[in-house]
Protein backbone atom coordinates (compact mmCIF):
# COMPACT_ATOMS: atom_id res chain seq x y z
CA UNK A 1 0.00 0.00 0.00
CA UNK A 2 1.57 3.31 -0.69
CA UNK A 3 1.90 5.88 1.97
CA UNK A 4 1.14 9.56 1.12
CA UNK A 5 4.85 11.87 1.92
CA UNK A 6 3.46 13.65 4.72
CA UNK A 7 3.48 17.65 3.61
CA UNK A 8 6.66 19.66 4.81
CA UNK A 9 5.69 22.51 7.28
CA UNK A 10 6.30 25.55 4.17
CA UNK A 11 6.79 28.08 7.22
CA UNK A 12 9.03 26.40 8.88
CA UNK A 13 10.87 25.65 5.85
CA UNK A 14 10.96 28.90 4.46
CA UNK A 15 12.03 30.20 8.10
CA UNK A 16 14.97 28.03 8.09
CA UNK A 17 15.99 28.98 4.71
CA UNK A 18 16.05 33.11 4.99
CA UNK A 19 18.17 32.41 8.17
CA UNK A 20 20.37 30.52 6.12
CA UNK A 21 20.16 32.63 3.32
CA UNK A 22 20.92 36.30 5.86
CA UNK A 23 23.98 34.25 6.71
CA UNK A 24 25.06 33.20 2.66
CA UNK A 25 24.38 36.90 2.08
CA UNK A 26 27.74 37.60 4.94
CA UNK A 27 29.45 35.43 3.30
CA UNK A 28 29.14 36.84 -0.06
CA UNK A 29 29.93 40.20 1.23
CA UNK A 30 33.37 38.75 2.54
CA UNK A 31 34.12 37.00 -1.06
CA UNK A 32 33.92 40.07 -3.29
CA UNK A 33 35.86 42.32 -0.23
CA UNK A 34 38.94 39.08 -0.49
CA UNK A 35 38.22 39.14 -4.24
CA UNK A 36 39.17 42.80 -4.46
CA UNK A 37 42.31 42.28 -2.02
CA UNK A 38 43.37 40.08 -4.32
CA UNK A 39 43.92 42.39 -6.97
CA UNK A 40 45.83 45.01 -4.92
CA UNK A 41 48.38 44.80 -2.29
CA UNK A 42 46.39 47.01 0.33
CA UNK A 43 42.67 47.31 2.38
CA UNK A 44 40.07 49.78 2.60
CA UNK A 45 40.35 51.67 5.55
CA UNK A 46 36.83 50.47 6.24
CA UNK A 47 34.69 47.34 4.82
CA UNK A 48 31.97 50.90 3.95
CA UNK A 49 35.05 52.10 1.57
CA UNK A 50 34.53 48.96 -0.86
CA UNK A 51 31.57 51.29 -2.03
CA UNK A 52 34.19 52.85 -4.57
CA UNK A 53 35.58 49.76 -5.86
CA UNK A 54 34.44 47.16 -7.95
CA UNK A 55 32.51 45.14 -4.75
CA UNK A 56 29.99 48.01 -4.71
CA UNK A 57 27.22 46.23 -6.38
CA UNK A 58 28.19 43.20 -3.44
CA UNK A 59 28.39 45.60 -0.95
CA UNK A 60 24.78 47.31 -1.56
CA UNK A 61 23.09 43.95 -2.33
CA UNK A 62 23.69 42.19 0.30
CA UNK A 63 23.17 45.14 3.02
CA UNK A 64 19.78 45.20 1.79
CA UNK A 65 18.95 41.52 1.89
CA UNK A 66 20.14 41.72 5.48
CA UNK A 67 18.08 44.60 6.17
CA UNK A 68 15.08 43.02 4.59
CA UNK A 69 15.56 39.53 6.58
CA UNK A 70 16.00 41.42 9.87
CA UNK A 71 12.63 43.02 9.41
CA UNK A 72 10.85 39.98 7.52
CA UNK A 73 12.27 37.06 10.10
CA UNK A 74 10.24 37.47 13.65
CA UNK A 75 12.35 37.56 16.86
CA UNK A 76 10.36 37.58 20.18
CA UNK A 77 9.11 40.65 21.66
CA UNK A 78 11.62 43.62 22.40
CA UNK A 79 13.95 41.51 20.07
CA UNK A 80 12.04 41.68 17.39
CA UNK A 81 11.88 45.43 17.60
CA UNK A 82 15.48 45.67 17.79
CA UNK A 83 15.68 43.63 15.07
CA UNK A 84 13.61 45.23 12.63
CA UNK A 85 15.30 48.60 13.46
CA UNK A 86 18.48 47.59 12.36
CA UNK A 87 16.95 45.84 9.56
CA UNK A 88 15.24 50.11 8.89
CA UNK A 89 18.77 51.38 8.98
CA UNK A 90 21.22 48.83 6.97
CA UNK A 91 19.54 50.16 3.29
CA UNK A 92 20.68 53.47 4.80
CA UNK A 93 24.32 52.39 5.76
CA UNK A 94 24.15 50.79 1.87
CA UNK A 95 22.94 53.76 -0.05
CA UNK A 96 24.67 56.80 1.84
CA UNK A 97 28.06 55.77 0.99
CA UNK A 98 31.42 56.40 3.87
CA UNK A 99 33.34 59.65 3.25
CA UNK A 100 36.42 57.25 3.77
CA UNK A 101 36.95 56.68 0.24
CA UNK A 102 40.00 55.62 0.91
CA UNK A 103 42.82 54.55 -1.90
CA UNK A 104 42.94 51.24 -2.70
CA UNK A 105 41.43 50.31 -5.96
CA UNK A 106 41.71 47.34 -7.89
CA UNK A 107 40.35 50.27 -10.27
CA UNK A 108 40.36 53.75 -9.72
CA UNK A 109 36.74 55.49 -9.62
CA UNK A 110 36.05 57.74 -12.41
CA UNK A 111 35.41 60.45 -11.81
CA UNK A 112 36.68 60.74 -8.13
CA UNK A 113 34.07 60.49 -5.34
CA UNK A 114 35.23 63.70 -3.74
CA UNK A 115 36.34 66.80 -5.43
CA UNK A 116 37.89 69.85 -4.06
CA UNK A 117 35.30 72.37 -1.86
CA UNK A 118 33.92 75.32 -3.29
CA UNK A 119 35.12 77.35 -0.21
CA UNK A 120 38.90 77.87 0.14
CA UNK A 121 40.83 75.75 2.85
CA UNK A 122 37.43 73.58 3.48
CA UNK A 123 37.84 69.40 3.60
CA UNK A 124 36.93 68.09 0.15
CA UNK A 125 33.14 67.25 -0.49
CA UNK A 126 31.43 64.49 -2.37
CA UNK A 127 31.44 64.72 -5.85
CA UNK A 128 27.91 65.47 -7.44
CA UNK A 129 27.61 61.59 -8.81
CA UNK A 130 27.67 60.65 -5.47
CA UNK A 131 25.31 62.79 -3.95
CA UNK A 132 22.65 62.24 -6.90
CA UNK A 133 23.06 58.37 -5.89
CA UNK A 134 21.99 58.87 -2.49
CA UNK A 135 19.55 61.60 -3.43
CA UNK A 136 18.09 58.95 -5.86
CA UNK A 137 18.57 56.16 -3.98
CA UNK A 138 17.34 57.18 0.05
CA UNK A 139 14.40 58.78 -1.89
CA UNK A 140 13.07 55.80 -3.41
CA UNK A 141 13.75 54.07 -0.29
CA UNK A 142 11.42 56.80 1.72
CA UNK A 143 8.94 56.35 -0.98
CA UNK A 144 9.26 52.73 -0.56
CA UNK A 145 8.82 52.54 3.19
CA UNK A 146 6.00 55.20 3.23
CA UNK A 147 4.23 52.71 0.54
CA UNK A 148 4.62 49.80 3.23
CA UNK A 149 3.67 51.74 5.70
CA UNK A 150 -0.07 52.40 3.92
CA UNK A 151 0.02 48.51 2.88
CA UNK A 152 -0.19 47.95 6.64
CA UNK A 153 -2.45 50.63 7.07
CA UNK A 154 -4.93 48.88 5.27
CA UNK A 155 -4.60 45.43 6.38
CA UNK A 156 -5.15 46.31 10.22
CA UNK A 157 -7.53 48.49 9.32
CA UNK A 158 -9.58 45.58 7.88
CA UNK A 159 -8.75 43.56 10.78
CA UNK A 160 -9.35 45.80 13.74
CA UNK A 161 -10.41 49.31 12.40
CA UNK A 162 -9.13 52.87 11.02
CA UNK A 163 -9.36 54.20 14.32
CA UNK A 164 -7.57 51.28 15.73
CA UNK A 165 -5.42 49.90 13.15
CA UNK A 166 -2.05 51.29 14.65
CA UNK A 167 -2.93 51.70 18.25
CA UNK A 168 -0.68 50.39 20.85
CA UNK A 169 -1.88 48.66 23.90
CA UNK A 170 -0.60 46.90 26.75
CA UNK A 171 0.36 43.61 25.54
CA UNK A 172 0.21 44.15 22.02
CA UNK A 173 2.50 42.43 19.33
CA UNK A 174 5.58 43.98 18.56
CA UNK A 175 5.23 44.39 14.55
CA UNK A 176 2.52 47.35 15.83
CA UNK A 177 5.10 48.82 17.62
CA UNK A 178 7.32 48.20 15.25
CA UNK A 179 5.11 50.01 12.63
CA UNK A 180 5.65 53.16 14.42
CA UNK A 181 9.09 52.90 14.96
CA UNK A 182 9.68 52.34 11.02
CA UNK A 183 7.09 55.71 10.60
CA UNK A 184 9.98 57.57 13.02
CA UNK A 185 12.78 56.47 10.96
CA UNK A 186 10.64 56.76 7.45
CA UNK A 187 9.98 60.49 8.92
CA UNK A 188 13.47 61.24 10.04
CA UNK A 189 15.37 60.08 7.43
CA UNK A 190 12.82 61.91 4.55
CA UNK A 191 13.13 65.26 6.56
CA UNK A 192 16.96 65.06 7.08
CA UNK A 193 17.45 63.84 2.93
CA UNK A 194 15.20 67.42 2.38
CA UNK A 195 16.61 69.87 5.21
CA UNK A 196 19.96 68.70 6.22
CA UNK A 197 22.80 69.81 4.23
CA UNK A 198 25.23 67.48 6.02
CA UNK A 199 23.11 64.41 5.13
CA UNK A 200 25.34 62.78 2.52
CA UNK A 201 28.11 63.17 4.73
CA UNK A 202 27.26 62.11 8.10
CA UNK A 203 23.77 59.47 7.69
CA UNK A 204 26.24 56.62 6.83
CA UNK A 205 27.93 56.42 10.24
CA UNK A 206 24.78 57.42 12.14
CA UNK A 207 22.88 55.25 10.75
CA UNK A 208 25.46 52.29 10.72
CA UNK A 209 26.17 52.79 14.42
CA UNK A 210 22.70 52.49 15.31
CA UNK A 211 22.57 49.30 13.25
CA UNK A 212 25.22 47.76 14.96
CA UNK A 213 23.99 48.94 18.70
CA UNK A 214 20.57 47.58 17.85
CA UNK A 215 21.76 44.35 16.91
CA UNK A 216 23.95 43.64 20.01
CA UNK A 217 20.62 44.79 21.85
CA UNK A 218 19.05 42.37 20.41
CA UNK A 219 21.38 39.68 21.11
CA UNK A 220 21.31 40.56 24.94
CA UNK A 221 17.79 40.96 25.11
CA UNK A 222 17.47 36.89 23.61
CA UNK A 223 19.78 35.91 25.92
CA UNK A 224 16.94 37.15 28.66
CA UNK A 225 14.49 35.19 27.51
CA UNK A 226 13.93 31.44 28.84
CA UNK A 227 16.96 29.47 27.12
CA UNK A 228 18.96 27.02 27.39
CA UNK A 229 21.90 27.64 29.44
CA UNK A 230 24.61 27.38 26.78
CA UNK A 231 22.97 29.36 24.87
CA UNK A 232 22.21 32.25 27.31
CA UNK A 233 26.03 32.83 27.39
CA UNK A 234 26.89 32.60 23.84
CA UNK A 235 24.56 35.24 23.18
CA UNK A 236 25.56 37.53 26.03
CA UNK A 237 29.16 36.79 25.25
CA UNK A 238 27.80 38.22 21.57
CA UNK A 239 26.64 40.91 23.03
CA UNK A 240 29.50 41.95 25.19
CA UNK A 241 31.83 41.44 22.61
CA UNK A 242 30.23 43.90 19.90
CA UNK A 243 30.30 46.55 23.21
CA UNK A 244 33.67 45.78 24.21
CA UNK A 245 35.03 46.12 20.76
CA UNK A 246 33.68 48.95 20.03
CA UNK A 247 34.99 50.46 23.10
CA UNK A 248 38.57 49.21 22.85
CA UNK A 249 38.92 49.56 19.10
CA UNK A 250 37.63 52.92 18.91
CA UNK A 251 39.59 54.29 22.26
CA UNK A 252 42.97 52.95 20.44
CA UNK A 253 41.80 54.34 17.14
CA UNK A 254 42.27 57.32 19.33
CA UNK A 255 45.18 57.24 20.88
CA UNK A 256 47.19 56.12 18.09
CA UNK A 257 45.68 58.33 15.49
CA UNK A 258 47.04 58.19 11.96
CA UNK A 259 49.43 55.78 12.80
CA UNK A 260 46.41 53.02 12.72
CA UNK A 261 44.20 53.45 9.23
CA UNK A 262 42.49 50.33 9.75
CA UNK A 263 40.77 50.66 12.56
CA UNK A 264 37.09 50.53 11.22
CA UNK A 265 37.90 47.51 9.02
CA UNK A 266 39.43 45.25 11.99
CA UNK A 267 35.84 46.86 14.04
CA UNK A 268 33.37 46.39 11.15
CA UNK A 269 35.13 42.69 10.59
CA UNK A 270 34.45 41.68 14.57
CA UNK A 271 30.86 43.05 14.50
CA UNK A 272 30.38 41.09 11.39
CA UNK A 273 31.69 37.85 12.56
CA UNK A 274 30.06 38.45 16.08
CA UNK A 275 26.71 38.77 14.72
CA UNK A 276 27.15 35.71 12.42
CA UNK A 277 28.57 34.13 15.36
CA UNK A 278 24.54 34.62 17.36
CA UNK A 279 22.93 34.35 13.82
CA UNK A 280 24.24 30.85 13.34
CA UNK A 281 23.50 29.97 16.89
CA UNK A 282 20.13 31.51 17.19
CA UNK A 283 19.15 29.37 13.57
CA UNK A 284 20.34 25.80 15.36
CA UNK A 285 18.48 26.71 18.40
CA UNK A 286 15.10 27.35 16.55
CA UNK A 287 15.83 24.77 13.83
CA UNK A 288 13.00 21.87 14.67
CA UNK A 289 10.64 24.93 16.58
CA UNK A 290 7.16 24.55 15.46
CA UNK A 291 5.59 27.90 13.88
CA UNK A 292 2.56 29.36 15.76
CA UNK A 293 0.38 31.62 14.00
CA UNK A 294 1.21 35.17 14.80
CA UNK A 295 -1.18 38.21 15.96
CA UNK A 296 -1.25 41.40 14.37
Amino acid sequence: MDVEPIPPNLARETYRYLRIGLMGAAVLLAASVLLERLLVDCWQGSISSYYYTPARGVFIGVLVAIGLSLIVIQGKGAEDICLNTAGMLAPVVAFVPTRNVGECWSVEPNPLPLEPSPVPGEPDVLAGWVVANVDNNVGALVITGLAGLAFMYVLFSVKRGPAEAFRVTHGDSPTRISLWIAAGVIAVTGLALLFWDGFADHAHNIAAVGMFAFLAVAAWLNASRDATGRYVTLYRAVAGGMVSSAVVILGLALALGDRWDHSILVLEGIQIALFALYWAAQTKEHWDEEVAPGTT
